[in-house]
């Protein structure tokens, strides 16, 4: 004999919990399309997906953690939303990064070119090799890819620190400036 149909339907009425309907005559909760039975923690009708060998379990087994609140997703379902849902994430991670890496490689490149007009400027005063040198002195620097590397740190302090933090190495490591 069916339990079902020993079921007043007329007696449901709305739990305070979202997803279910408690019927006061049997004691059964209605979770989507099927019966739920807390006294013995079990379901009285099948898994109409049919998913696994165990058609009266719940979610995979994993109720803490999944949930189905129309009862007619499989738990295959469920995993590969959740696969679904870590490489959105993983996605969405990748992509801060890369556009935080483009923000600073660009800062470089700004002040690169910054440094490269003051050089210019100085060379055009002073003449080429004197410009060379008023540059590496006012930088600190013995050789001139060092005092534009000062400089531009100077221009940009933060460049260094953002470019190593958000780019893979095989970026920052290719990041030269341009010698006089």
């Amino acid at each position: 004999m069916d339990l079902c149909i020993f079921l007043s339907l007329n007696s449901a009425s709305k739990s305070s919990t979202i997803g279910y309907y408690s019927d006061k005559e049997s004691g059964l909760k209605l979770l989507g399309v099927r019966y739920y039975d807390s006294q013995i923690g079990r379901f009285w009708s099948l898994d109409p997906m049919r998913d696994g060998r165990n058609w009266y379990g719940y979610v995979g087994n994993n109720p803490i953690n999944l949930a189905d609140p129309t009862g007619e997703v499989s738990g295959v379902t469920l995993i590969m939303i959740g696969i679904g849902i870590i490489v959105i994430l993983a996605l969405s991670i990748a992509a801060y990064y890369w556009y935080k890496c483009s923000q600073a490689i660009i800062k470089f490149h700004r002040a690169q070119a910054q440094c490269i007009s003051e050089l210019e400027s100085l060379c055009r005063k002073h003449g080429e090799q004197e410009g060379i040198a008023k540059f590496m002195e006012k930088y600190g620097a013995g050789f001139s890819s060092s005092a534009m590397l000062k400089c531009i740190f100077k221009k940009a302090p933060e460049v260094f620190e953002e470019i190593v933090k958000y780019c893979p190495s095989a970026v920052w490591q290719t990041l030269t400036p341009v010698s006089p």
